[in-house]
């Protein structure tokens, strides 16, 4: 819920009514299945934080031996204290993961299906809009074009076109096929609006759900 303080107490909107009302999380957001980040070495949040600690403390799950390390000598430090989370903050903590998940399929399903009807249709006239800033490729951080060649003659992508071929987007979106991270960047700063997360993550979700890696399991497949 959305919380919303006011003298004398306070109201809770759900997630879900604000969402289909236009507001609360980025698109890229709400279609996520990684709500608890188990990939990092350490997950820290406030989900299961309950009772006098709450809004005092932080939730921290440890993933991995360089996230336990990390945090031990943190509190070797004494930069933080460390206690053992509240039975009852773990299972809450669960409760909310599993509501969260169920929210971002529902999304994941929304915004895949409507994509499914002509995909490469979508991309082609939202692309068109395209004023070839380079935005989503200068703020993406899993795209390392060869600098030299980006703004250079291609086959099919010829520098000063604007609206640029689709292949302009069409050859960001192959490259970072197996790498987009779903962070939202590349659609969050287009000048144009265009929904260029929407596109790359359907493309990756798609893959990953139809091919085995060929360089062994990504740490993020979303």
């Amino acid at each position: 819920q959305f919380i919303i303080e006011y003298e004398g107490g306070h109201k809770g909107i759900s997630i879900d009514e604000l969402e289909e009302e236009g507001f609360g999380r980025r698109s890229n957001c709400r279609r996520c299945l990684y709500k608890v980040p188990r990939q990092a070495d350490l997950a820290c949040g406030n989900w299961g934080v309950i009772g006098d600690k709450a809004g005092k403390a932080t939730f921290v799950e440890v993933c991995s031996d360089k996230g336990a390390d990390l945090l031990s000598r943190a509190v070797k430090a004494g930069a933080l204290k460390t206690e053992a989370p509240n039975p009852k903050g773990i299972e809450i903590r669960g409760k909310v993961e599993g509501a969260m998940l169920k929210l971002g399929e529902k999304w994941r399903k929304k915004d895949f299906d409507a994509l499914g009807k002509d995909l490469w249709g979508s991309i082609q006239k939202e692309t068109s809009r395209c004023i070839k800033c380079y935005s989503c490729i200068e703020n993406c951080p899993v795209c390392f074009p060869v600098e030299e060649s980006l703004k250079a003659k291609q086959y099919m992508v010829k520098p000063g076109e604007v609206p640029p071929n689709p292949m302009f987007h069409m050859r960001r979106f192959a490259h970072i096929s197996d790498s987009c991270v779903n962070c939202g960047q590349c659609e969050e700063l287009c000048a144009m609006d265009i929904p260029l997360a929407k596109f790359s993550h359907a493309i990756r979700a798609e893959g990953d759900a139809t091919y085995e890696p060929k360089l062994g399991k990504s740490a993020y497949s979303n």
